[in-house]
């Protein structure tokens, strides 16, 4: 077996970065401006006549008020709305979809029925269903299931 060198150790070069004694920098010229208000944008004079001889007439400038400093007001608490609670239903283990296609007019007609008699869609289709079951055919249907 070759025997294996080991790795050279890396060494990082130091920076020096806390040594200030080098550096004879004047940085008093970088205070920080003061605060002003920004000027509005005025046209040159040359422009100002190449569109008034166009026919655009600019509008006096409005004067620039400070605003008012107002006195600091207590907030006063928001009046509290009622909150609207949406209806709560009753747990009907309906949890299974059934999506087909249907013309406008049975559409209208399954809402209009619903609306009626404060059913819900799922209660019309399956009071539909209840009543076909109870028709010469439904029960035919019924016993050739149980056969």
């Amino acid at each position: 077996m070759a025997e294996q060198t080991p790795a050279p150790i890396k060494t990082r070069v130091a920076l020096d970065l806390d040594d200030d004694s080098d550096l004879d920098i004047d940085l008093s010229g970088f205070a920080p401006r003061p605060a002003t208000a920004p000027q509005a944008p005025t046209l040159s004079d040359a422009l100002r006549q190449a569109s008034e001889r166009q026919g655009f007439h600019a509008r006096p400038e409005a004067p620039v008020k400070e605003p008012a400093r107002a006195k600091p007001v207590k907030a006063k608490p928001a009046p509290v709305e009622p909150v609207l609670r949406r209806r709560t239903r009753p747990k009907t283990g309906r949890v299974h979809q059934l999506n087909v296609k249907l013309t406008r007019e049975t559409i209208e007609y399954v809402y209009d029925l619903a609306d009626t008699r404060g059913w819900i869609v799922a209660e019309v289709i399956e009071r539909a269903l209840e009543l076909l079951k109870a028709t010469p055919e439904g029960k035919a249907k019924r016993l050739r299931e149980r056969s």
